[in-house]
């Protein structure tokens, strides 16, 4: 029998909670802040106490948590780690998507930098010619 046979069900969903909670980059205090928008009385302490398994929970509780954590019941209450690979997979395309949208801001920035660069270079020359001008001009007074 290993670890996850001994937890009791509240100890299940309670880490289940905590594991969503952290993979969608929520605190405890949005968690609490999304289940009182669906007419829940929930505080920050409320979330951790649930994550600590040190309250009971109502099944329309776990229903609503399941929709705040963006999860089906059955893969909040579950104690096998199915659940866990697809949050896993979820999180990653999270960071794929991510890299990519950074990526193409580094593209986008470079342009802009190779630009600016340019203008630069351009306003550059106009002041050298200006200042040469300059001392054309006020060398033959």
């Amino acid at each position: 029998m290993n670890d996850e046979d001994r937890k009791t069900p509240e100890e299940i969903v309670g880490a289940n909670i905590k594991a969503l909670r952290i993979t969608r980059g929520l605190t405890q205090a949005e968690v609490a802040e999304a289940m009182r928008g669906l007419g829940h009385s929930w505080g920050q302490t409320t979330t951790a106490k649930t994550e600590g398994a040190d309250r009971p929970l109502r099944f329309n509780e776990i229903a609503d948590l399941a929709q705040v954590l963006r999860v089906r019941v059955p893969e909040l209450v579950s104690n096998d780690n199915d659940w866990a690979i697809r949050s896993i997979i979820s999180t990653q395309e999270m960071y794929e998507t991510h890299a990519e949208r950074l990526k193409s801001d580094i593209e986008e920035l470079t342009q802009q930098l190779d630009a600016k660069k340019q203008a630069l270079e351009e306003t550059q020359k106009l002041i050298k010619e200006l200042a040469d001008e300059f001392h054309r001009v006020n060398g033959q007074r």
